[in-house]
């Protein structure tokens, strides 16, 4: 994970899958914010939030993987941003005999 400025604030809740992210984003750094996620598939879309919104954001998937990158390009502003989304959670993977 790398952001375009100086991390504020980063957390993820296992329990119901709730993934924050909050930065203050450097107008000097013209790289994206690239934060990882293991499984793309667990992601929806739809539910990505990114303030203040901006139409600058891709999902990357890495070569022969189910993981993959949210790349976030930077504004060149000084201001703060802030990503949330949810992680649905994998089925159970409990094998009964």
């Amino acid at each position: 994970m790398n952001v375009s400025g100086k991390l504020l604030k980063y957390s993820y809740e296992e329990e119901t899958g709730s993934f924050l992210c909050l930065w203050l984003e450097n107008p000097e750094i013209h790289a994206s914010t690239k934060i990882f996620i293991p499984d793309l598939s667990q992601v929806d879309k739809d539910n990505i939030i990114i303030t203040p919104e901006t139409e600058g954001a891709v999902l990357e998937r890495i070569k022969d993987s189910d993981s993959g990158f949210l790349v976030i390009f930077a504004v060149k502003t000084s201001q703060q941003r802030k990503l949330s989304f949810s992680i649905q959670a994998e089925a159970d993977k409990t094998i009964n005999f």
